[in-house]
């Protein structure tokens, strides 16, 4: 299970540099998440831009 959860990790990883984002900015990306699960009443389409 830890095997594909890192593997997932690392293609995400490559999806993002692929889009740009900025990956030093952990802290943010999890507030965003945070704050996106908090408010997840919005279109799965937005709350699923950070991917």
């Amino acid at each position: 299970m830890q095997e594909g959860t890192r593997e997932e990790v690392r293609k995400s990883r490559e999806n993002s540099k692929r889009h740009g984002q900025n990956l030093s900015m952990p802290l943010t990306i999890m507030k965003a998440r945070n704050w996106l699960m908090s408010h997840d009443r919005r279109p799965r389409s937005e709350a699923t831009w950070y991917r």
